[in-house]
């Protein structure tokens, strides 16, 4: 799973894990930093419907954890082709 984050706007976007056929699906969602403390916020159904779109964390170095209730996810930066060949 790969997101995507605006620099013009609010927006997200998310590429989900491939699944068996190779493919992956798309999500969109918002996020929102608070500059004085760092903390991330993210509107995004990433765990699946029902499964927590709200999500919070922190940027530490070029990882992102963001968490909603008992479910963590962690990001590393990087610069992966998304384009659809």
């Amino acid at each position: 799973m790969t997101l995507d984050f605006s620099s013009d706007s609010d927006e997200l976007l998310v590429h989900t894990a491939p699944d068996e056929t190779g493919g992956h699906d798309h999500l969109s969602g918002t996020y929102s930093v608070d500059e004085s403390t760092g903390k991330v916020t993210v509107e995004c159904e990433l765990n699946g419907h029902g499964k927590g779109d709200s999500w919070t964390g922190k940027v530490d170095g070029d990882h992102l954890t963001l968490s909603a209730g008992s479910d963590t996810l962690r990001f590393h930066k990087g610069d992966g082709d998304h384009s659809h060949k």
